[in-house]
C-alpha cells in the first residue's frame, strides 16, 4: 500500500471513529440540559476535554511543544473558532429542535468547501459537487426520520454560525498549526477554548447574566466525564487528524453519518431501524467514497 492510499485510509477510520465518538454528544447534552444551564454546561464540558487532554500530552506527547506553540493563533482559532462554536451550539440545541440542529451540522462540508474555494486551494468541480450534495441530502434524509413535527424555536441561528466557526477552526488548525502534533494541536485548543468561555461563564455569573444552574450529583458528573472525555476530547483529536490527511471537506462528509450513528445506538438499547436513515446513510457513504475516488490522468 502506497503512503498516500495509507493516509486516505487512515483519515476514513479517524473521521469514522471520530464521529461515533461525537455522536454521543446530542443524547448526553439532552440529558444534561435538563439541569445545567446551557452556558454553563458548554464551559464545564469543554474545560473537563481540555484537562483530559493536559494529562495525555504529558503522559504520551511531548509537553515542551506548549512552550513554542504559536499562542497568538491559538487563541482566536482555539478560543473563538472552538470555544466559541460549542458554547453556540449548546445554547443552539437548548432552544432548537434536535432534528434541525442535526440537519444543520451536514451543512458543514459545503461550509468548509465555500472556505476552500474563498482562500483559493478549491475547486468545486462536477464531481465534488455532486459528492457534497449527496453528503448534505443524505444527512437530511437520515435525520428527517428522527421526528415527524419539527418546530423552529430561535436557536437554528445559532447552531448555523456555530457550523461556520467549527469549520473555519478546523481549517485554520490544519493550515495554521501544521507544525504541532495532532494531540499537541487538540490540546492547545481546547485549552484556548475552555479557557475564553470559561472566563465569559464566570463574568456572566458575576454580572447575573446566567442562572447559577447546575447538578453536580453522580449521574450527571458520570454523564459531564463522558461528554468531556469521549465525545469532544477523543473526537477533536480524532478530527484534527483525519483533517489533516485528507482534508476537512471529505473528512466533514463523515459528519453526516452521525444521525445514522445515532439510530444505530437506539438500535442496541432496543429501538428499531428506520429506513430513511438506512438510505441517508447509504448515501453519505456513497458521496465519501465519490469525493476520493482516483481520477485517472493521461
Amino acid at each position: 500500500m502506497t503512503a498516500e492510499r495509507r493516509h486516505v485510509l487512515e483519515g476514513n477510520l479517524a473521521s469514522t471513529a471520530s464521529m461515533l465518538c461525537w455522536a454521543t454528544t446530542f443524547p448526553v447534552t439532552e440529558l444534561l440540559l435538563a439541569s445545567w444551564d446551557p452556558f454553563l454546561l458548554a464551559a464545564a464540558r469543554l474545560g473537563v476535554a481540555a484537562g483530559v487532554a493536559l494529562l495525555l500530552l504529558a503522559l504520551f506527547g511531548e509537553p515542551a511543544e506548549l512552550l513554542t506553540a504559536p499562542w497568538r493563533s491559538i487563541v482566536p482559532i482555539g478560543g473563538l473558532g472552538l470555544g466559541t462554536g460549542v458554547l453556540l451550539l449548546t445554547l443552539g440545541q437548548a432552544h432548537a429542535d434536535l432534528v434541525i440542529v442535526a440537519i444543520i451540522g451536514t451543512l458543514v462540508p459545503l461550509v468548509s468547501a465555500l472556505f476552500g474555494v474563498a482562500q483559493g486551494s478549491e475547486r468545486i468541480g462536477l464531481r465534488l459537487g455532486l459528492a457534497i450534495g449527496l453528503a448534505v441530502a443524505g444527512g437530511i434524509v437520515a435525520t428527517g426520520a428522527f421526528s415527524e413535527r419539527v418546530a423552529f424555536r430561535g436557536g437554528e441561528l445559532l447552531a448555523l454560525v456555530s457550523v461556520v466557526l467549527w469549520t473555519w477552526y478546523s481549517r485554520a488548525s490544519v493550515d495554521r498549526l501544521a507544525m504541532l502534533s495532532d494531540l499537541t494541536k487538540s490540546t492547545v485548543n481546547m485549552t484556548a477554548g475552555a479557557l475564553v468561555i470559561g472566563t465569559a461563564a464566570v463574568v456572566a455569573l458575576a454580572l447575573g447574566l446566567v442562572p447559577v444552574r447546575l447538578d453536580l450529583g453522580g449521574a450527571s458528573l458520570v454523564q459531564l466525564g463522558w461528554l468531556g472525555t469521549v465525545a469532544v476530547c477523543l473526537s477533536m483529536l480524532l478530527w484534527l487528524r483525519a483533517a489533516r490527511l485528507i482534508g476537512v471537506t471529505i473528512a466533514a462528509m463523515h459528519q453526516n453519518l452521525v444521525p445514522f450513528y445515532v439510530m444505530a445506538m437506539a438500535l442496541a438499547i432496543g429501538g428499531r431501524v428506520e429506513p430513511a436513515q438506512l438510505v441517508g446513510g447509504v448515501m453519505v457513504v456513497v458521496a465519501a467514497v465519490l469525493a476520493q475516488w482516483p481520477v485517472r490522468r493521461g
